[in-house]
Order: C-alpha cells, then sequence, then structure tokens
C-alpha cells in the first residue's frame, strides 16, 4: 500500500474550489479525461483497491478523478500511466478534445 500522508485542514476544500472555478470546457474535460480513465481501469479488470497495490498513492484520490472532480498535473497523468501500464500519449490520445 501506498504511504499516505496528512494534509492541513481545508486542503481538500480548496481543491474542490479550484475545480468550481473551472470554465465549463474544462470541466467537461475533466469528466471526460475521468471516463477514460475509469473505462481503462476496467477494462484491465482493475479495482480502485488495486490501482494502489500498482503504486498509485490514494483510490480516494483516483475516484475523484474518475468523477471529474479534480484537476490534474502532469505529473499526476504520469502516476496515473504507472499504474495502466500505459504511455501517457495513449491516453491523451483517446481524448475527444475539440478546440
Amino acid at each position: 500500500m501506498a504511504k499516505k500522508t496528512r494534509r492541513a485542514p481545508g486542503a481538500q476544500k480548496a481543491k474542490d474550489e479550484r475545480v468550481k472555478r473551472l470554465s465549463s470546457d474544462e470541466r467537461k474535460f475533466l469528466k471526460e479525461f475521468g471516463r477514460l480513465i475509469h473505462d481503462e481501469r476496467e477494462a484491465q479488470g482493475l479495482t480502485l483497491y488495486a490501482i494502489e497495490d500498482r503504486g498509485y498513492p490514494s483510490w480516494q484520490h483516483w475516484q475523484k478523478l474518475e468523477s471529474g472532480l479534480r484537476d490534474l498535473q502532469l505529473t499526476t497523468l504520469l502516476k496515473i500511466s504507472k499504474a495502466l501500464k500505459t504511455h501517457p500519449s495513449e491516453i491523451l490520445s483517446k481524448l475527444n478534445i475539440k478546440f
């Protein structure tokens, strides 16, 4: 299991507020990304708990990513790719992004 770190009080709420401030297009992107990693996890037969066994720090965080409730950084994309044993470009190429 991954090591758990304690967060400062209010850190969770601050992250929730950041997502609320995103544009509707950005929120749609996060939902699409979440759907994509959810589908990939299930296609590999992985549970949320198995994601932690593959080195992702928190199944709860992963669940929020799948729900589109968390924004992500490039380092998070790298951790997701490692847990799904795929290259980041494979994940990104499946996104339906329109500009």
